[in-house]
């Protein structure tokens, strides 16, 4: 699954026909080609991927504290594997 660029549709004029009444109409298979040709917006899985590389780096205690010391106590920390899995659900988890 992928998520895409809804705005992108509009633009997909081409695929309108006009029936003998004057009734525009896109047919199934059009629809599939609209859908098709439109960009990901949202790629789930690279996501998935970076959060995995960044996994391996995780911070020790000692480094925690010397980044809170350095940036503030405003850094927020998560468990990236609940991270992974809530964009893996797409927020449906």
């Amino acid at each position: 699954m992928r998520l895409i660029d809804a705005d992108n549709i509009y633009g997909a004029g081409r695929f309108i026909k006009l029936d003998k009444n004057g009734n525009a109409y896109v047919s199934l298979a059009d629809i599939c080609k609209i859908i098709d040709i439109q960009p990901t917006a949202y790629d789930v899985d690279k996501v998935v991927e970076k959060l995995n590389k960044i996994k391996k780096y995780n911070l020790n205690l000692a480094d925690m504290m010397l980044d809170i010391q350095a940036n503030g106590t405003n850094r927020h920390f998560v468990c990236l594997e609940d991270t992974i899995e809530i964009v893996k659900a797409g927020g449906n988890a």
